[in-house]
């Protein structure tokens, strides 16, 4: 361990290190993520890519025990380490990567869109695909919340129920529901349902001017 100079701290860093590795490898989780603690405990920030490979280890154990948040903690701490680098660390793809997966898993799909995108940008390929998913799922989402609101309110329109027909409708266009001329045509009519005719009007002529040209 060249990094830590005090040579009986490197050895027990070393051996509590190849401990870690083992057991990671062994699938022996818990085991694994302690030896890792033990390993950035005594380490420190002396030497950065080596408390960083250690962070990484930790975290992956961590994610096989179903512990996202300690991981997602552990990973980002792997990345902050690398920053302290004078020379790039070929691992920190990998970090940045995993850094987005634990994002994911735990549903914070912006910022793991963006961390992502970060690990593509880094160089890490099996970042793409996964950030691919994201985005198309983020699309989905918001598609899906406009349509919900649009249809809510050509049903309330149908019932008669302006106030919340108006509501829904304009909800919707502001979650870019993309036929905005139908939409504000029928804000018109609800507002002109409830003798708003101004609303009414202003509605009517927002609906007509973003009718598609002929």
């Amino acid at each position: 361990c060249k990094e830590v100079e005090d040579e009986a701290l490197a050895e027990v860093v070393v051996t509590t290190r190849r401990a870690a590795d083992t057991a990671l490898q062994a699938e022996e989780w818990s085991k694994a993520s302690s030896l890792y603690s033990q390993t950035i405990e005594a380490v420190g920030v002396r030497a950065p890519a080596l408390t960083a490979a250690c962070h990484h280890g930790r975290a992956y154990a961590l994610a096989m025990l179903d512990e996202w948040v300690q991981a997602l903690s552990h990973w980002q701490s792997a990345v902050t380490c690398c920053a302290q680098l004078t020379k790039p660390d070929p691992m920190l793809p990998t970090y940045q990567h995993y850094y987005g997966v634990a994002l994911q898993q735990l549903g914070r799909w912006e910022e793991a869109t963006s961390a992502l995108r970060a690990a593509v940008d880094l160089g890490s390929e099996r970042s793409g695909s996964i950030l691919a998913r994201l985005e198309a799922r983020h699309l989905n989402a918001a598609e899906a919340k406009w349509r919900l609101c649009w249809e809510d309110g050509w049903r309330h329109f149908a019932a008669d129920k302006s106030e919340a027909a108006i509501q829904a409708l304009e909800k919707s266009l502001a979650l870019g529901a993309p036929d905005s001329c139908s939409g504000y045509l029928c804000i018109g009519f609800a507002h002109a349902k409830l003798e708003q005719w101004r609303e009414g009007v202003a509605a009517m002529t927002r609906g007509l001017d973003s009718a598609p040209s002929v």
